[in-house]
């Protein structure tokens, strides 16, 4: 090898500045985010449950959540940055109409018998926070 040619470990600076990612319309895609939104929604739901592990208070959310890091890790390297984006603004989505839901039928009148009805709204009644 000459010194005027390049070595081969040396990359130009447009391939360099292209990044190959998988494409969004995959299976596995749709299959992350649908996990995303899940894990989401189950952690808040789990998180209304305080739990005392020996003088370290946490919540329900603790053993889902952080999976939703890891989750967007996973898409942002495989899919990019605007895919990854868009997961969690689908994922910020079902938690908003999850919330809606929820206080709507909250607010809308139970049976007269219903048993369960003051843990229903203790669960997903509106507590002032959000």
């Amino acid at each position: 090898m000459t010194s005027s040619e390049p070595e081969s470990a040396e990359c130009s600076s447009s391939e360099r500045s292209s990044a190959s990612f998988a494409h969004p319309g995959s299976q596995f895609y749709a299959v992350l985010v649908s996990l995303l939104a899940a894990f989401y929604l189950i952690s808040n739901i789990a998180a209304t449950k305080q739990m005392d592990f020996g003088g370290w208070v946490v919540d329900g959310g603790v053993f889902l959540f952080p999976l939703t890091y890891l989750l967007g890790g996973i898409i942002s390297e495989v899919y990019g940055f605007r895919a990854a984006m868009r997961a969690v603004l689908v994922g910020f989505a079902v938690m908003v109409i999850g919330a809606a839901v929820f206080g709507l039928v909250t607010a809308s009148p139970a049976l007269g018998d219903a048993e369960n009805q003051e843990a229903f709204e203790v669960l997903f009644g509106w507590d002032g926070i959000y």
